[in-house]
């Protein structure tokens, strides 16, 4: 009877670990969910994880060669969304934090700079986030 007890306590307080949700056909877009999201075109792996309250991702190339990861702490107890664009820059937007966007260089590698909400090419889907 104790057992159960504390396996019903365990499960009711979040004490189990769910499987990574995985998206592998993914072909950009908006993400709002923790999870996996694998661009076929690109080999692109987008990792999304919430962990002790905060919002984490990475970015890894098709060999598992990380290209960047957050460097913001976005809370996960507020809305957060991350947005994938068709010319390959990814804006993450916090309601705590503000948006961020990574874009490409010249040389191929990603850097990060805030956006203000006047970027023309801004993704209307976080129209929200924008300060």
């Amino acid at each position: 009877m104790m057992r159960r007890l504390a396996l019903a306590a365990l499960l009711l307080l979040g004490g189990c670990a769910s499987p990574e949700a995985r998206v592998p056909n993914w072909a950009g877009g908006l993400v709002e969910q923790p999870g996996l999201y694998v661009d076929p075109r690109t080999g692109l792996h987008l990792r999304v994880k919430t962990a002790g309250g905060l919002v984490n991702y990475t970015v890894q190339d098709s060999t598992g060669r990380e290209l960047f990861h957050n460097r913001e702490r976005a809370s996960a107890h507020q809305r957060w969304a991350l947005y994938a664009a068709p010319d390959g820059s990814l804006w993450v937007a916090s309601s705590d934090v503000g948006t961020i966007v990574w874009r490409r260089n010249s040389e191929g590698a990603y850097y990060q700079r805030d956006a203000t909400g006047e970027e023309p090419d801004r993704p209307a889907v976080l129209a929200p986030f924008y300060r």
